[in-house]
């Protein structure tokens, strides 16, 4: 099944260019999948939690099933009792049934089933601040039905950076970045010029000159 157009269900997700993630957990968990969710969004990563992003008079299961139908990727928070849940193993088996990629957060619990092939990423003791980070770099490393999203998502993100330290940031990420294609590179080196947080952040005046020179010259790039 291809992917949905990012035209489609813009109203759920907000910006059109993030990576779409589905956060499948236990109503326990929702502290920890709302800190995930923050520190993905400013990484260029929409999340779907559901007691946060259904209105209280939109027909709930409807919405579910709209943001199941057009994620990109679905994350589980794998506690001991996720199991237990009525709808959590569902969610997965749609993720499943579409072939979208799956990542699993280890708190308590292995991967089982037809996710136990795949490695989780350790989450107990860790807040979402760095589950986030492991989720991106995951995202970016190791799930290539991803890979083109997530740096498009990057890209997006770093031109509406929000401070000097979310710059600095977002810099970090973009260096570790092998290729790009060249419409992509065309925006990185156009972000200082529409956004005063990166044209003024020294990380980006420092690493962006060198970072864009060696992506022209990597193999591959167009």
């Amino acid at each position: 099944m291809p992917p949905p157009s990012r035209d489609r269900d813009v109203d759920l997700w907000g910006d059109a260019e993030f990576l779409r993630l589905f956060i499948t957990h236990k109503a326990d968990d929702k502290a920890l999948a709302s800190e995930i969710k923050t520190a993905c969004l400013a990484l260029g990563i929409s999340c779907f939690v559901a007691h946060e992003d259904i209105e209280p008079t939109a027909e709930w299961v409807s919405e579910i099933e709209r943001a199941l139908r057009s994620m990109d990727a679905l994350l589980a928070l794998l506690t001991p009792v996720f199991h237990d849940s009525d709808w959590t193993d569902q969610e997965l088996g749609v993720a499943m049934g579409r072939a979208v990629p799956v990542i699993t957060v280890r708190l308590g619990r292995d991967p089982y089933g037809f996710i136990g092939r795949y490695q989780a990423i350790a989450g107990s003791g860790y807040p979402g601040a760095y589950l986030g980070q492991e989720i991106f770099d995951t995202l970016l490393d190791h799930v290539s039905a991803t890979q083109q999203r997530i740096q498009t998502a990057l890209v997006a993100r770093f031109e509406q950076a929000v401070d000097f330290e979310h710059a600095k940031t977002l810099m970090k990420l973009l260096l570790k970045l092998d290729t790009l294609p060249d419409s992509l590179i065309d925006r990185l080196e156009a972000a200082p010029e529409g956004n005063y947080q990166v044209s003024h952040c020294f990380a980006v005046e420092g690493q962006l000159p060198g970072l864009l020179q060696r992506l022209r010259q990597a193999p591959g790039t167009q």
